[in-house]
């Protein structure tokens, strides 16, 4: 098909795919394992169709400590909500992300 999901469709099927894309999920949590899950939900299109989104709460901030084992935020995000920096940041892994940070 000749999409980002090629991939995933040749393994599991565009079944998989189109049920991936339509989830809406709740994520509590933005740190280190957050953000490793949350890129792995934005490059497997969870999330990523009209229907879908990804929802992240987490009400800490961002401290310089937090850069080296949190690799969706970098310095510039300092101070700012984790849940906020990590959805942005994942969409640049897939553009097509829906989420909503709390």
């Amino acid at each position: 098909m000749n999409t980002r999901y090629d991939d995933y469709i040749a393994i599991y099927g565009r079944g998989f795919l189109e049920k991936a894309r339509k989830i809406k999920t709740f994520m509590c949590g933005a740190g280190a394992i957050g953000c490793e899950l949350l890129k792995l939900l934005a490059l497997m299109g969870v999330g990523c169709s009209d229907e879908g989104k990804v929802i992240v709460s987490d009400m800490d901030t961002i401290e310089v400590s937090n850069l080296s084992r949190q690799f969706l935020f970098n310095s510039t995000n300092v101070g700012h909500f984790k849940s906020d920096a990590a959805c942005k940041s994942a969409k640049q892994f897939n553009p097509d992300l829906n989420f909503e940070s709390h």
